[in-house]
């Protein structure tokens, strides 16, 4: 503290100041006063109905874009497509599984083929995919099928896939099950001359023709895309015959020359001809025991300048060795082999079964022989071999 008359400081506790006299002025105490003040909490402001729907609706679309992500990763994923795959193929989905193909829609790949022939396939009733790979770069992936039929048949198989250019949702690159080997292109087909030939319900026209491969004996065709699948084949044979059988078209040898076996030719169609074996071999043994030269019976038979010869060497044994035959009756025909020959001709080759009688005895027997017929609206001999003689 200090004098304020003098400036002279004083002693601590004095009164006066030692220098001057001058009374000394203690400070006063500074009264401190602890204001508060005080805190007024405002009162909070309620969210409005319409703020509260717009969060939820926000909320909500969050929701769906996560779960929609989550379904996209995993829907477009390799196995999940082959799964697809699989399902479509288990259903019978034609619709779908014609999508998984890129071919051409035309005559015969068309969406109404493809349905045909997927109805000869074997019926899957269960599968399950047992392995993925996914190469290195992530372009192409190979997944593993084990599948079982209905004919409880099982096997595997390997489907490849690569990623295809489209997206799906912007963030996931999709994947394209692989069919670079679904097609045969420019498949030949050769059949008889004047043949008409139906590939799963589907005629060949001449617009098919390949009239440079074509000859005078047969008709060489020649179609853009087939599917690499069993295509019904039905061929109407100029000589009378339908026959029913399957081609499955392979690049690699890329032709198919239609022919047939007995099983190919229709039930009704076997039975014409045994009709017509039956008949014909009756009337030339019934008329070389008659006696008859070629020139009285050869109404029935096609012109042959061969066949004049073949009947009289044929008579003439039948009267040298079965002098004692009075009658033959055949009564079974049972084919054994057709085809059609060089010439265009049917060759049939059978057993017969027949009845004789002589002037001692009464009996049955069965013989294996070949007759040779050309076709104009009915069958017409061309030619005959080993017809018995000797009884």
């Amino acid at each position: 503290m200090f004098c304020e008359n003098c400036g002279a400081k004083a002693k601590e506790g004095a009164n006066y100041c030692e220098e001057c006299g001058t009374p000394l002025k203690k400070p006063k105490a500074k009264k401190v006063t602890n204001k508060l003040k005080k805190v007024v909490k405002k009162p909070k402001k309620e969210i409005s109905k319409k703020t509260k729907i717009i969060i939820g609706i926000i909320i909500a679309i969050i929701v769906i874009l996560a779960v929609s992500i989550f379904a996209a990763s995993t829907s477009v994923k390799p196995d999940k497509i082959v799964s697809e795959y699989f399902e479509a193929i288990k259903n019978n989905d034609v619709d779908k599984l014609y999508s998984y193909l890129d071919v051409p829609d035309k005559d015969f790949t068309s969406k109404e083929v493809f349905e045909k022939l997927i109805k000869n396939d074997d019926k899957i009733i269960s599968y399950a995919v047992t392995n993925t790979i996914v190469s290195t770069d992530g372009l192409a992936a190979r997944v593993t099928v084990k599948y079982v039929t209905e004919d409880s048949k099982s096997d595997i198989v390997t489907i490849n896939l690569v990623k295809d250019s489209g997206n799906k949702m912007l963030f996931f690159s999709t994947w394209k099950i692989e069919n670079d080997t679904e097609l045969t292109n420019d498949y030949q087909i050769k059949v008889m001359k004047n043949a008409k030939v139906e590939l799963a319900g589907v005629s060949l026209t001449k617009e098919y023709l390949d009239e440079k491969e074509s000859d005078d004996e047969f008709d060489v065709y020649e179609i853009p895309e087939l599917f690499k699948m069993d295509y019904p084949v039905k061929v109407t044979y100029p000589m009378g015959i339908t026959t029913n059988s399957t081609i499955n078209p392979d690049s690699f040898f890329g032709s198919e020359t239609l022919d047939f076996t007995l099983d190919d030719i229709s039930d009704e169609d076997q039975t014409k001809i045994e009709k017509a074996v039956l008949e014909n071999i009756q009337y030339i043994y019934d008329n070389a025991l008659a006696d008859k030269g070629y020139s009285d019976i050869n109404e029935k038979f096609a012109k042959n300048d061969d066949l004049e010869e073949t009947y009289n060497d044929f008579k003439d044994n039948l009267a040298k060795r079965a002098d004692n035959l009075k009658s033959i009756t055949f009564t079974k025909v049972t084919l054994n082999r057709v085809n059609i020959n060089d010439d265009g001709y049917l060759n049939v080759s059978f057993k017969v079964s027949y009845d004789y009688e002589t002037e001692s005895k009464k009996d049955d027997r069965s013989v294996y022989s070949t007759i040779t017929f050309a076709y104009d609206k009915e069958y017409q001999v061309v030619d005959f071999e080993n017809f018995k003689t000797y009884f």
